[in-house]
């Protein structure tokens, strides 16, 4: 990837080897691999078996999820908090893995719309709940 970052430089008319852009490749390399490492990372690892079974049916919610993600249209970061909350049936999740999910699907190439429907999409597969809403802010 850091050729790819040197060769963008160049495309741009930047001279890569010029003392603020030689170490740019690397640096921009491993933020786009920080920013895309939901690829790497299993939904089903993260949930891990922290099921319980639910003692009521009272909404769950987990609020200001800070989030960030990279649109696949333009290559370009987006960025807000994310609201996640379902109605129990039977079962719950440990409420520190909602925000974990929610980095899954955040960290790849994404449209919001998308990281709402592929969460809930897990969410109602592992808990069967009766309900799941997601809100997001930009």
């Amino acid at each position: 990837m850091d050729k790819l970052f040197e060769t963008l430089l160049k495309a741009i008319g930047e001279n890569p080897e010029r003392e603020g852009l030689l170490k740019t490749p690397y640096r921009a390399s491993q933020a786009w691999k920080f920013l895309t490492k939901g690829y790497q990372a299993d939904p089903e690892k993260i949930v891990n078996g922290a099921l319980f079974t639910a003692e009521s049916q009272d909404l769950v919610m987990v609020k200001d999820i800070t989030f960030y993600s990279v649109c696949e249209h333009h290559l370009l970061p987006f960025f807000g908090k994310m609201h996640v909350g379902y109605i129990p049936n039977q079962k719950i999740i440990g409420l520190s893995k909602i925000p974990r999910l929610v980095e899954v699907f955040t960290q790849r190439l994404q449209l919001q719309e998308r990281i709402h429907a592929q969460l809930a999409d897990l969410l109602l597969e592992i808990l069967k709940p009766q309900g799941v809403a997601i809100i997001s802010e930009s």
